[in-house]
């Protein structure tokens, strides 16, 4: 079992609008529920860490946004 695997797997199961834990992963590419439960974790680490950066903008924007939608 390799990340790479697990990783395919885990947006296979986003494309699919499905859940992604540790057993839907299995269910696609096998595994042991330890191993692929690490994995299913770093993944989910790193999709956190891309979406955090996205949320950190919206936080600097949002008030010029108030202040536009004001405007007449």
């Amino acid at each position: 079992m390799t990340q790479a695997a697990v990783n395919a797997a885990c947006e296979q199961l986003r494309a699919d609008k499905q859940n992604v834990t540790v057993n839907a992963v299995i269910t696609i590419c096998g595994g042991y529920f330890s191993t692929v439960g690490a994995m299913v974790k770093a993944w989910k680490e790193e999709q956190a860490a891309h979406v955090a950066p996205l949320l950190q903008m919206w936080d600097s924007v949002k008030p010029h946004l108030w202040y536009y939608s004001d405007y007449d």
